[in-house]
C-alpha cells in the first residue's frame, strides 16, 4: 500500500505599493488597505480597467491512498487496484480590499425624459472618472481561508496473456 501526503503553500500578488492611494484620490477605504484601487470606466462599447495587485495565499494539501495487487499463473497475469485522493485546499484572497470602483457614464450621458434613462452612447465613463462622479464604490475583504474540498476515486484492473496484450479499465465515480 502506498500512502502519500503533499502540502504546499503558495502566495501570489505583491501588495508592494505602500501608498494610501484611496486617501490621495478621495475614495472610500474602510479596511485601510494600501495600494492602487481597481478602477473601471466604460463608455458605450469601450472599456477601461486598472486592476490592483491583489494578494492571494493558497495552502494546498493532498492525501493519496493507493493499493495494487498482481496475480501471476503461467503466462497469465491479473492486476487490480484502487486509488483514493482527498484534497483539502484552502484559499485566501485579499480581493479588492483597496477598493473596486466603477464609472459607467451615468453622470455625463444625456438624459431621456421619455424612458427615465440616458440616451445610448452619449456619456463617457472616463469623463465621469475625471469629474470624480462614480456609479459604484465597493470594498471587499475576505480575510480567512476558504476551504475547497475535493475527493477522487479510481479502480484499475488489467489482464495480460502471454506477455503481449493488456487491457486496463479505469472507472471514476
Amino acid at each position: 500500500m502506498m500512502v502519500g501526503v503533499h502540502r504546499s503553500y503558495k502566495s501570489s500578488g505583491t501588495l508592494a505599493d505602500f501608498v494610501d492611494w484611496p486617501a490621495k484620490l478621495g475614495l472610500p477605504n474602510p479596511f485601510g488597505a494600501q495600494g492602487w484601487p481597481t478602477i473601471y470606466a466604460s463608455t458605450g462599447s469601450s472599456y477601461f480597467g486598472w486592476d490592483s495587485d491583489n494578494r492571494k495565499d493558497e495552502a494546498l494539501t493532498g492525501i493519496v491512498l493507493e493499493e495494487n495487487v498482481s496475480w501471476a499463473r503461467g503466462k497469465h497475469e491479473i492486476q487490480f487496484g484502487g486509488k483514493i485522493r482527498k484534497e483539502y485546499n484552502n484559499v485566501r484572497e485579499l480581493q479588492h480590499a483597496q477598493g473596486d470602483h466603477y464609472f459607467d457614464a451615468m453622470w455625463t450621458a444625456l438624459w431621456s425624459p421619455d424612458d427615465g434613462w440616458s440616451y445610448p452612447f452619449t456619456g463617457s465613463g472616463f469623463a465621469d472618472m475625471l469629474l470624480g462622479l462614480p456609479s459604484n464604490f465597493s470594498n471587499w475583504c475576505q480575510a480567512r481561508y476558504a476551504p475547497i474540498p475535493l475527493t477522487s476515486c479510481g479502480v484499475e484492473t488489467g489482464k495480460t496473456i502471454g506477455g503481449n496484450s493488456s487491457l486496463i479499465l479505469i472507472i471514476l465515480p
